[in-house]
């Protein structure tokens, strides 16, 4: 599809996931992800930390039971959706 809009964001995930589970036993896991954009400023020769930036994001199924079981506080990720 060409109108077909993908957003990617990468960070740490800010807190271990919640896990959900529905009446016919499917998972559903959820994580915060925080993203932090860092900027040059080229007068100080430095890099400085823009506002951080929280995401819910949401994974369902085997895709779920294997962020409940893997992802932890502080892991690096990075999600597509679209």
């Amino acid at each position: 599809m060409s109108n077909e809009t993908l957003i990617a964001i990468r960070g740490y995930v800010g807190a271990d996931p919640t896990v959900f589970s529905n009446a016919l036993g499917r998972t559903t896991s959820l994580v915060r992800v925080g993203v932090t954009p860092r900027n040059f400023r080229r007068d100080t020769r430095t890099f400085e930390n823009g506002t951080t930036s929280w995401y819910s994001v949401r994974c369902y199924g085997d895709l779920g039971t294997n962020v409940a079981e893997c992802v932890r506080r502080g892991t690096r990720c990075w999600c597509v959706a679209g």
